[in-house]
């Protein structure tokens, strides 16, 4: 049995709980046979491509997911989904690939897990109709924008295409957001950063200047902020965990 936010579940066999962000949780003692596999991921895990990608208007799991990733707290804080040979695959590839011990299982798992996700969005529709509205819809195409963009987007760019003024358009993507244009589009740079420094031996600076990044100083610290640790270190640890563990 376990605990979530002082409720008692009891799951099945295969079923899967996800939780928000800051949810309780708690495991009671396990039967000698049951395995219970705990995938943790934060909000920088959910990029905006996958969301872009993934995006439908009625789908309560989306949604759910879309405020996670912009560290919005859902009123929700948990999901249970029933057991689904389609998901339990995927989960089972995950589990070989970690304890596998080949070449690239670090990049092989993060696309599993983004799988997962989209298995999970279309296997669980769970039809809301009224849960996306035109404010959201626009959030999600400025997303779209700046994760299309992000080289050389600028609030002004996005302002005159949008048709609003600048200071409106700010204050609508903090308020629709809960974070401000320039931290949505650094947060951007640095996902295309860490996936250029998993899948290239381009030098630091020359990783800063592909994603638009114009101060070496100002990267580094945004990277160690995202991350919790210098690119150098993220792609030595990431290099390792991919060939030797």
């Amino acid at each position: 049995m376990q605990i979530v936010e002082d409720e008692p579940i009891h799951l099945k066999e295969g079923d899967v709980l996800m939780m928000d962000i800051g949810c309780h949780h708690s495991v009671g003692q396990l039967n000698k046979n049951d395995l219970m596999i705990n995938l943790i991921f934060n909000n920088k895990n959910i990029s905006f491509d996958f969301l872009d990608k993934t995006h439908k208007k009625d789908s309560f799991i989306y949604q759910y997911l879309f405020n996670i990733s912009l560290q919005n707290h859902n009123k929700q804080k948990f999901v249970i989904f029933p057991k689904n040979s389609d998901i339990t695959d995927t989960m089972d590839d995950i589990i070989n690939e970690y304890f596998s011990g080949f070449s690239y299982r670090g990049m092989i798992i993060d696309n599993y897990f983004n799988i997962l996700l989209a298995k999970i969005i279309r296997n669980y529709p769970m039809i809301e109709k009224q849960i996306y509205d035109n404010r959201q819809q626009l959030l999600v195409d400025l997303l779209t924008e700046i994760s299309n963009n992000y080289k050389t987007i600028s609030l002004g760019k996005l302002a005159t295409k949008y048709g609003y003024t600048k200071p409106y358009l700010s204050s609508l993507i903090k308020d629709l957001s809960g974070q401000t244009f320039i931290q949505l589009r650094t947060r951007k740079r640095l996902e295309q950063a860490q996936y250029l420094l998993n899948s290239s031996s381009y030098s630091i600076a020359k990783i800063c200047n592909l994603v638009g990044v114009h101060n070496l100083n100002s990267f580094y610290t945004k990277f160690k902020e995202q991350y919790h640790m210098l690119p150098n270190d993220y792609r030595k640890k990431n290099y390792l965990n991919d060939t030797f563990i």
